[in-house]
């Protein structure tokens, strides 16, 4: 008997040993979810606070969610925490701050991470080592980011083209950075997107004025100038060209309008007379900004002359109010004053021209309205759709789970009531044989009740402690069963609330993929109406 009370006692010790020990590791990975969730939410404040510029809070959130992430343990939360603040050491200009974060990702790391934390960490390093003088190192890690963008998107080497062209032109060699702007310059011109060749156009411009090489550049401003066109900025703006020509074509203003020279005289010569009048402008604005308003007016004479005679009355607008500053500058009222009639003549053709653009816009804008309803009730309906999808489909998985629920609740009562029918018969079984060993026991002592009475009583003892023995085995046994039960009852209910969760997660990530798309082809039909509308101004607002 204490033999068996001792081992019931060493399986109920276990039974509770195990319950706690998943009861602690369901608390463990509890506490590393909460952690999880809460990088995540500082990272996406830390994103967003850097595109706005707030260094305070950028510097809060990243020491905020650092703190989670090394919680958590998890070491690609680690890896974004860490690359961020790199970048935000750069973006500070503490780039050899940066440089030193980023050494700390060992080679064994850089290895797992995605193709585009690959490109982040390698453009960091090109650009901190560039800025610092560094230029062999920034080429080297260059090189590995060109390697990468080779098997993924070739077109984003002409990044790395540029960025090496702009260290070899920091470090005095010339001849070398402009090999590599051409090769930038090769890859964005098929697609022609504005940002990426304007940028390209912009900096190869201003190495060919640096060398002097007059031909070169004026290809390059026509060029730019053509690129600007396909924008449909707003001409009545300053005409004048933002290709500016560097401070560093020459030591001194004649040097570099005597550049400019040579450019326009190029330019004549292929009949291109807008960018030549662009080329007038630039040379009057450096005369008019140091202070040399009487050699500045010939130039802008000539814009009204010969070279923009017929062109827009935007164009000759703008210039005429440049002749009739420099005219009153250089004391020239009477030419002044006849210059302001003709301001006024021009404006009153501006008005008449803007009213006319300004039906047409208004007009471009209610078709434009309309198409947008349409769009809105299109979009409305999908969404419409989509939520009686929604609706059914959860509807559908609250049947499924209650019909679950309802299963496991009848083979739990089912299982119940075999434990008792069992209990029952035991019980049942236990006082037949009680009976039947009473009855055999008060027959023996009606033969030999005065003999046996010590007997008797020996025996009346033992019956008791077996029925205590009994007892307590039977208690026992229940509390076991009821422990038992009441554990898998909540096994199951945790793996439903983990299944719901998951659910709920895809359903999320769908809805949001869903919205991403329908941006997108909201998107991409104002860009093909864009292209469609020839006003300027209307395209612009599109």
């Amino acid at each position: 008997m204490a033999s068996l009370l001792k081992k019931i006692s060493i399986l109920l010790v276990l039974i509770v040993g195990c319950l706690n020990s998943e009861a602690q590791d369901s608390q463990t990975e509890a506490s590393i979810n909460f952690d999880k969730m809460q990088a995540d939410s500082f990272y996406r404040l830390t994103r967003r606070a850097f595109l706005r510029g707030k260094k305070d809070s950028v510097q809060y959130y990243l020491q905020k969610g650092k703190f989670f992430a090394e919680r958590s343990g998890i070491d690609t939360l680690k890896n974004k925490y860490l690359m961020e603040e790199a970048n935000w050491q750069s973006v500070t200009q503490d780039y050899k701050g940066s440089i030193a974060t980023l050494h700390r990702f060992t080679e064994k790391q850089l290895k797992t991470f995605s193709i585009s934390q690959q490109e982040r960490y390698y453009t960091l390093m090109g650009k901190c080592h560039s800025n610092i003088s560094n230029y062999d190192s920034a080429i080297h890690y260059l090189r590995r980011l060109e390697k990468i963008n080779e098997s993924t998107e070739p077109y984003r080497n002409w990044v790395v083209y540029y960025q090496i062209a702009h260290a070899y032109e920091l470090a005095g060699l010339p001849e070398e950075s402009e090999q590599y702007y051409l090769k930038s310059y090769s890859i964005t011109k098929p697609g022609m997107i504005r940002a990426d060749h304007g940028l390209v156009l912009n900096d190869l411009a201003g190495l060919y004025a640096k060398l002097k090489r007059t031909e070169q550049f004026t290809r390059i401003l026509k060029e730019y100038n053509t690129l600007l066109q396909t924008s449909r900025i707003d001409i009545t703006r300053d005409p004048i060209h933002s290709l500016i020509l560097p401070e560093t074509v020459a030591s001194s203003i004649e040097e570099r309008v005597e550049f400019l020279k040579r450019v326009k005289k190029q330019l004549l010569a292929n009949a291109d007379t807008i960018n030549a009048a662009f080329a007038n402008a630039t040379i009057a604005t450096l005369y008019e900004n140091n202070k040399r308003p009487a050699e500045a007016l010939p130039y802008i004479q000539e814009n009204l002359g010969p070279l923009l005679r017929k062109s827009y009355t935007e164009f000759r607008f703008i210039h005429s109010t440049n002749a009739y500053r420099l005219m009153k500058k250089t004391g020239q009222f009477k030419e002044a004053a006849s210059m302001a009639d003709t301001l006024m003549r021009l404006k009153d053709q501006l008005v008449a021209e803007n009213t006319h653009r300004s039906i047409l816009e208004l007009e471009t804008k209610y078709q434009t309205e309309k198409k947008e309803k349409e769009i809105s009730l299109l979009n409305f309906e999908n969404d419409l759709k989509e939520a009686q999808l929604r609706s059914a489909n959860e509807t559908k998985k609250r049947l499924e789970m209650e019909n679950v629920l309802k299963e496991n609740a009848y083979n739990q009562e089912k299982t119940k009531s075999e434990l008792l029918s069992n209990q029952n018969s035991l019980k049942d079984l236990q006082i037949q044989k009680e009976l039947e060993l009473k009855t055999i026991l008060n027959k023996q002592n009606d033969l030999v009740y005065q003999q046996n009475k010590s007997k008797e009583e020996q025996l009346t003892k033992e019956k008791r402690l077996r029925q205590m023995l009994i007892s307590l085995s039977s208690l026992l046994l229940l509390a076991m069963i009821t422990i038992l039960l009441l554990y898998r009852k909540q096994s199951v209910k945790n793996r439903l609330i983990q299944k719901q969760s998951q659910e709920l997660e895809v359903l999320m990530k769908e809805i949001h993929h869903r919205v991403k798309n329908n941006m997108q082809i909201v998107s991409s039909l104002l860009d093909l109406q864009s292209n469609s509308i020839k006003d300027n101004q209307a395209a612009e607002a599109v």
